[in-house]
């Protein structure tokens, strides 16, 4: 009985699943590099991951080599004026977007280490690929994974060289080095200031130069012992009584 039934359910899915019409294969169209990347580009806008991956798989497979040769000839980003400068460089720039498109979607599928080794692979081989926007300009893929790894810290952390990590640590260090100096700058300002008791009585005119004068003269004072002033009058001497003999 169990053999008839297992038969049965066997034949129903197969007469099911002949009657579903099959998934169409991804139209690659004259497989170009240009319409490879752009019909990438319109799957991925709508969500059509699985078709978007593969125009990237075929764009890849068929101009890799191609790319990796336009990279070697560059020693830097090609100007971008005039355009036909950089849309010379056309595996270059698609590849490198395609592979930026791979990473992206494989970002949103939650694959985060396929989406690091496709972000690898473009700043490491194809770094100097630029895609161009409707809008005007070229923009580079390269500079744009690092902000996609904020949704991890820990591929973030490995993302980063090793030398751009200390750099960040020591200016963090810095920061609260000059944080904790203004603190303790704003504590200290905010000390209350003690006070002071004053003098009772009223204060004291300052002596005019006459009575200073009149001072020093008198021997600074009724005390015999007290230094005389400098600039005290000298006493006129006493004249000696002459006698004649």
């Amino acid at each position: 009985m169990k053999h008839w039934v297992s038969a049965l359910t066997l034949a129903v899915a197969a007469s099911l699943a002949a009657g579903l019409p099959a998934a169409a294969a991804p139209d690659y169209g004259d497989s170009k590099s240009e319409t490879l990347t752009t019909k990438a580009w319109k799957a991925y806008g709508s969500e059509n991951f699985d078709d978007a991956l593969a125009y990237v798989a075929k764009c890849v497979e068929l101009y890799e080599a191609e790319a990796k040769t336009m990279q070697a000839s560059l020693k830097d980003y090609p100007p971008a004026e005039p355009h036909d400068a950089t849309f010379k460089y056309w595996a270059l720039n698609d590849v490198g977007t395609c592979l930026f498109i791979k990473g992206e979607i494989l970002l949103k599928k939650g694959d985060k280490p396929g989406a690091k080794a496709a972000f690898t692979k473009l700043v490491d081989e194809l770094k100097y690929a630029q895609c161009w926007d409707d809008k005007g300009w070229f923009w580079k893929p390269r500079m744009r994974p690092r902000s996609a790894w904020s949704s991890s810290n820990s591929m973030r952390s490995s993302w980063r060289p090793a030398a751009c990590r200390r750099a960040r640590r020591r200016l963090r260090a810095v920061i609260l080095c000059l944080a904790g100096l203004g603190a303790a700058h704003v504590a200290v300002a905010a000390a209350p200031i003690p006070d002071v008791p004053l003098r009772d009585g009223p204060i004291p005119d300052r002596p005019s130069k006459v009575e200073l004068r009149r001072t020093a003269q008198d021997g600074w004072g009724s005390s015999s012992t007290a230094r005389r002033s400098p600039f005290a009058a000298r006493a006129a001497p006493t004249p000696r009584a002459c006698w004649s003999t």
